[in-house]
C-alpha cells in the first residue's frame, strides 16, 4: 500500500510555512533542502514540522488546499503549538484541564476507531486486514477506558 503525504515545512529564514504534498516524503524534503524546488529555494534551511498520510493523491491534494486556508493554518498552529512556542507540553494544571483532555482524547479515539473500521472494509489484503482488526480491538479497549474515566469526571 502506498501513501501520499501532505506536509508542512517551516523556513528558518522567514519563519513562514510552506505546505505541499508528495508520494515520497523524505525525497521531497531532501529536494527542498537541496535547493531543487525553485519556489522555496531562497527560504532554506527548512524543517519538516508536520505531515499526514493519505490513501490517495486526491485526498492529499484536498488536505494541502485546506491547510493553506485560514482555518488550516489555525489547525497547524494548534497542532504543533508546543513546538512553535519552544516549550514542552505541560501537564494539566487543574481538574477541569484534565477533564477537557480526557474528552478530547475520547473524541480522537472514536474518530480513529471509525477510520480504522472503514479501512478494514475497503482493504482486500487479508494480512493487513488482520492487523487492522487487532488495532480496532485495541482502540475499542482504549475507547472504553477513556469513556469510563470521562463518565466519572462529568
Amino acid at each position: 500500500m502506498s501513501f501520499y503525504f501532505t506536509y508542512v515545512l517551516l523556513s528558518e529564514v522567514d519563519k513562514k510555512f510552506y505546505t505541499g504534498y508528495t508520494s515520497n516524503l523524505m525525497q521531497r524534503f531532501d529536494q527542498h533542502n537541496n535547493g531543487q524546488v525553485t519556489s522555496i529555494k531562497h527560504r532554506r534551511p527548512l524543517t519538516l514540522i508536520y505531515y499526514e498520510a493519505c490513501l490517495n493523491q486526491e485526498d492529499a491534494l484536498k488536505r494541502e488546499k485546506y491547510l493553506k486556508t485560514f482555518y488550516g493554518k489555525m489547525f497547524i498552529h494548534k497542532r504543533i503549538k508546543s513546538y512553535l512556542t519552544g516549550c514542552k507540553a505541560q501537564g494539566g494544571s487543574s481538574r477541569a484541564d484534565f477533564r477537557n483532555k480526557v474528552f478530547i482524547s475520547l473524541k480522537e479515539m472514536r474518530e480513529s476507531n471509525y477510520w480504522m473500521k472503514a479501512l478494514k472494509g475497503i482493504n482486500e489484503n487479508k494480512e493487513i486486514n488482520k492487523e487492522i482488526v487487532e488495532l480496532v480491538n485495541e482502540s475499542q479497549e482504549l475507547k472504553n477506558i477513556l469513556g469510563s474515566i470521562a463518565s466519572k469526571l462529568k
